[in-house]
């Protein structure tokens, strides 16, 4: 018998898998400052102009600070950190919001795919499949992570 994988698709955040967007309000603290969104931080990782920063940072929607980071100025080496970029945002995003890392590991070993009918084919799935996923893929490795602490620390705690 052949198991078969589960797929859970996000999109937005109106939907019982809304908080993996980086659209849901879940704020962190990361680089010592505050982020109401994992896209507001991120879009701000985008720029070294403290003033770009801020400006995304105040947004009062990830809408907005996604806007505002479609205008700033590049750091030179976005195109080589911004997985990392991605990746170390939504990393605090789940370890500072507990209600919603234990929503993460409820997914099990689903298969989590950003659903993107607005054709991203870099961080979801281009709303055809054919997209790299890429924050998907970050997702279960967060949810991997996770997954290796709690059984680390339980281990620890046996061997006490």
């Amino acid at each position: 018998m052949v198991e078969e994988t589960r797929e859970i698709q996000f999109a937005g955040t109106k939907n019982e898998y809304g908080f993996l967007s980086n659209f849901y309000l879940a704020p962190f603290l990361y680089k010592d400052r505050w982020w109401a969104s994992t896209e507001h931080a991120y879009q701000a990782a985008k720029t070294d102009v403290p003033e770009q920063i801020r400006e995304i940072q105040s947004a009062t929607t990830p809408g907005k600070a996604k806007r505002l980071g479609q205008k700033v100025t590049l750091r030179e080496d976005w195109e080589s950190v911004k997985d990392t970029a991605m990746f170390d945002v939504c990393l605090a995003k789940f370890l500072q919001n507990p209600e919603i890392a234990e929503k993460l590991l409820a997914t099990g070993d689903a298969t989590l795919v950003e659903h993107t009918p607005w054709k991203d084919y870099y961080w979801g799935d281009g709303g055809d499949g054919t997209g790299q996923n890429k924050l998907g893929v970050i997702l279960m490795g967060i949810r991997t992570l996770l997954v290796e602490r709690i059984k680390a620390t339980y281990d620890e705690k046996e061997s006490t």
